[in-house]
C-alpha cells in the first residue's frame, strides 16, 4: 500500500474497519529513518477476527512528512501475516481481500500519477 494526499487516507486505511471485528493494536516501536527529520516508521501489531477465524499481523509503517505543517506526505504499509497469531484459512482470506481493497485503489492512484505528469507535460 502507497499513497499520496490527505483526501485518499480514509479510503486507503478503511480496510480494517470494514473487514476485521474485535480488531485490537499495540504500537511496538517508533523511530526516525534513517536519522532524519521528515519520516518516521511505526511497527505495530493488529490483532482480530475475519469471517473464518482470529488474525495476528505484524505492520510497518512509514510516514514521510512536512516539517512545517505536519502533515503526512507519504504512508507506506507492509503488513506481514504472523502464523502463530493467525488461523490459517483466516490469513488466506485477509491477504486476499487486502489485495482485491488495495488494487483499484492503486490503479486509481497510478492514473492520478499518469494524469498529472501529463497536464504537467500539455502545460510546457
Amino acid at each position: 500500500l502507497k499513497f499520496r494526499g490527505a483526501d485518499k487516507y480514509k479510503k486507503y486505511c478503511s480496510y480494517i474497519e470494514n473487514n476485521l471485528k474485535q480488531a485490537t493494536s499495540r504500537v511496538t516501536s517508533i523511530s526516525m529513518v534513517d536519522g532524519g527529520l521528515d519520516a518516521a516508521r511505526v511497527t505495530w501489531e493488529l490483532n482480530g477476527v475475519n469471517d473464518i477465524g482470529r488474525v495476528g499481523v505484524d505492520i510497518e509503517c512509514t510516514y514521510k512528512m512536512n516539517l512545517i505543517t505536519g502533515r503526512i506526505l507519504e504512508h507506506r504499509e507492509v503488513w506481514v501475516v504472523n502464523p502463530s497469531r493467525t488461523d490459517a484459512q483466516a490469513g488466506a482470506l485477509l491477504e486476499s481481500t487486502r489485495k482485491a481493497h488495495a488494487l483499484p485503489l492503486n490503479i486509481m492512484e497510478t492514473y492520478d500519477g499518469v494524469k498529472k505528469s501529463m497536464d504537467d507535460v500539455l502545460r510546457k
